[in-house]
């Protein structure tokens, strides 16, 4: 009866007609953390179908059915560089955070966030739960979320919730102790403040879950058994049922206002590796799609629910879109900023428009010098790796597991035009198509360049003169390095 009265609230998002977006909507944007595609209902059937074994979640799951369900959508592997990306529209390597926020790092100040460009059309603002993009003097210390743009900020800084039945609430700056589950002081916190609005509201429910540590949530919460020593995977499906309960509750508490709510679900990166399952062997914290791949329902007003989207999306892509549904133009808003992501309201409210993206992108590193370089990118079909500079390409139709690199069996021209067309836009992404034949990394294009490719000439496994970055050094190789020779590219 209760997953009845919760669908039937969330039909009042979307529904199959195609009208304007409703002035200054409300916006609820849902963050759960370490959520891969393979444990949520909606994407173990239908197209690009993931084999899973996830629990019952029949709000996602209602959410889903009276919205807009993207197929491909991508985030970053950690969590710090998918929120960063989400709350500024821009990657990682515009803003510096590509990785986990530790120590003495954060978002920098100077970066415009989702709720400040809210606020100057009027919007209140609120960031329930998880922060973890700087808790420095620097950021603001404790009250680092309103420094950064928030109106308001129950939860928690850092990254985790050390006990989700005894754990440390700051609000506003004050931290005090509490013992109220974690997921439900969440979502507690956000129904008393969303019923003291007046006005339009962005309100970010950042849920800690189902991020370990992994537990047996309330019983009320969920409808597994367990006996002395739960294994892990177990208690982390209750936790995404437990996560899926409070969500319901949420969205009913919003009442009315919620037929005038943007209702946006995603996850921040993938299924950790402690509780990953066949077919998946790639996890969060990695460039694979098990490491990026997450869940993304849209719904709401004026939006043409009840299908799907198999073209791929990127998280970045929600600050242009949660903006442009709140009457604002971003290059307006923010002339001279290079804003990353796209506006996807047109093909939310229209089914038969244009996809606004040819590719999807996504980075990892951390901030040791040391660290290792991961970036990815795909047309939704073909995916191109690079790991410390080492190229590898997917064909993710046939093997969306990435379980065979193409590059060492060469590829068909059909592969080919593909991976080539990756590698340029993500040359002329990240600035470095000038370059390309630089191969020492000295900043110019020179002999040393043309001897270095010359000595590996027919060398496969990916050899210092691969300039394309298809495996191995061939006549494409050495004629990119001299239509570059001379180049500086300091």
């Amino acid at each position: 009866m209760r997953a009845k009265r919760i669908a039937a609230v969330i039909l009042m998002l979307g529904g199959a007609a195609h009208i304007a977006i409703a002035d200054s909507p409300n916006v609820l944007l849902i963050i759960a953390d370490d959520l891969g595609v393979a444990d949520v209902n909606v994407y173990t059937t239908g197209p690009n179908a993931v084999p899973g074994n996830p629990p019952p979640t029949p709000t996602i799951d209602s959410l889903a059915a009276g919205g807009v369900l993207f197929r491909m959508a991508w985030a970053t592997p950690v969590c710090s560089s998918t929120r960063a990306c989400t709350y500024t529209g821009r990657y990682g390597f515009r803003t510096g955070i590509r990785s986990v926020v530790e120590n003495n790092e954060g978002l920098p100040l100077s970066e415009t966030i989702l709720p400040e460009l809210l606020g100057d059309a009027g919007y209140s603002s609120a960031l329930f739960g998880k922060w973890h993009l700087g808790r420095s003097a620097a950021f603001g210390g404790d009250d680092a979320p309103r420094t950064a743009g928030w109106t308001h900020h129950a939860g928690v800084l850092g990254g985790i919730v050390p006990d989700y039945f005894a754990w440390n609430k700051t609000v506003d700056g004050v931290t005090s102790a509490v013992t109220n589950y974690a997921t439900t002081e969440n979502v507690d916190d956000a129904l008393a403040w969303i019923a003291a609005q007046t006005g339009p509201w962005l309100c970010t429910m950042a849920f800690n879950a189902p991020h370990s540590p992994f537990h047996v949530p309330p019983s009320s919460l969920h409808t597994f058994t367990f006996g002395p020593n739960p294994t892990n995977r177990r208690m982390y499906r209750a936790m995404i049922q437990a996560m899926d309960t409070e969500i319901g509750r949420l969205l009913t508490g919003i009442g009315p206002d919620l037929a005038n709510t943007i209702v946006i679900f995603i996850g921040d990166n993938g299924t950790p590796s402690q509780v990953t399952q066949a077919p998946y062997t790639t996890h969060k914290g990695q460039i694979y799609e098990g490491g990026i791949r997450v869940p993304l329902i849209i719904s709401g007003p004026g939006y043409a629910g009840g299908r799907e989207v198999l073209e791929p999306v990127m998280c970045v892509d929600l600050f242009t879109t949660i903006a442009s549904a709140a009457g604002i133009d971003v290059s307006a808003a923010l002339p001279g900023v290079q804003i990353d992501g796209v506006d996807l309201n047109p093909i939310l409210t229209d089914p038969n428009a244009p996809h606004p993206r040819d590719y999807v992108f996504s980075e990892h590193q951390g901030s040791d010098p040391n660290s290792v370089e991961n970036l990815a990118v795909s047309d939704g079909r073909y995916k191109y790796i690079e790991i410390g500079g080492a190229p590898e390409f997917y064909d993710l139709a046939t093997d969306p597991f990435e379980t065979t690199d193409l590059l060492p069996g060469g590829l068909s021209a059909s592969e080919q035009a593909a991976h080539d067309a990756l590698v340029a836009y993500l040359d002329d992404l990240l600035g470095r198509n000038a370059c390309s034949a630089d191969v020492n990394g000295d900043g110019l294009v020179d002999l040393t360049d043309l001897a270095i490719v010359l000595s590996t000439f027919g060398d496969g496994g990916a050899p210092a003169g691969d300039v394309d970055g298809d495996g191995d050094v061939d006549l494409t190789d050495l004629a990119i390095l001299l239509s570059e020779f001379g180049a500086s590219c300091n």
